[in-house]
């Protein structure tokens, strides 16, 4: 009993080395964004002063970095974000009507399916002077969630990104469990959803990696 407890003991030393060994070295990583919350509140739910450490309350989501989004207009209709080295595209001026011809146009949504066309064709411009665009995985997306803003949203940076709606927004990401829904991100409270690939949702496109 006490020879199979130590070759337990044993494999379990060298399966924990394994994985600290394998895993990848996070320190040369990019930089994960703050979600853009700076009060604290109670247990109640009301906003107080961010306690200081020790004090009840402390630990919450403002008193951590790495801070707000480092976001960076390009110019050239599309935004550099420092913390994950992310490019994102910026939609152009909304007018109501949806165009599918115009990758770039605010109000058009698409199918799950339909998004492998809406890349093509903003690749086959070279927008932005790339032809790696591409759409975002559910992270990748969650990145551009400003926390700090309130349904109904945008729950992102405005300034940025004028154009995007209080809408869900497509990702890459299908559901494990059942192909026929993939993940999307609501911009008008930031919640996740899984979604059936049929509906319609708008869609933003990124190109550079986490």
């Amino acid at each position: 009993m006490k020879s199979s407890c130590c070759i337990k003991t044993f494999l379990f030393c060298i399966l924990l080395l394994l994985c600290i060994t394998v895993h990848p070295d996070l320190s040369s990583s990019a930089v994960v964004p703050d979600t853009g919350v700076t009060s604290c509140f109670d247990d109640q739910g009301l906003e107080i002063v961010c306690p200081e450490t020790g004090q009840p309350f402390h630990g919450q989501d403002a008193h951590y970095g790495p801070g707000a989004m480092i976001l960076t207009s390009n110019g050239d209709g599309t935004i550099s974000d420092t913390n994950t080295t992310l490019m994102w595209e910026v939609k152009g001026i909304a007018n109501g009507s949806p165009d599918p011809t115009n990758p770039n146009n605010p109000d058009n949504t698409y199918r799950w399916d339909e998004l492998t066309t809406f890349v093509s064709l903003l690749n086959s411009t070279n927008y932005g002077g790339y032809s790696d665009w591409r759409i975002p995985t559910v992270k990748e997306l969650e990145s551009l969630l400003d926390l700090s803003i309130a349904e109904p949203g945008p729950t992102t940076d405005m300034t940025l990104f004028p154009n995007c709606k209080a809408g869900s927004y497509w990702t890459s990401d299908l559901d494990i469990d059942n192909p026929a829904m993939a993940w999307s991100i609501d911009f008008s409270n930031s919640l996740d959803n899984i979604t059936a690939t049929s509906d319609l949702l708008y869609v933003r496109a990124v190109r550079g990696g986490l």
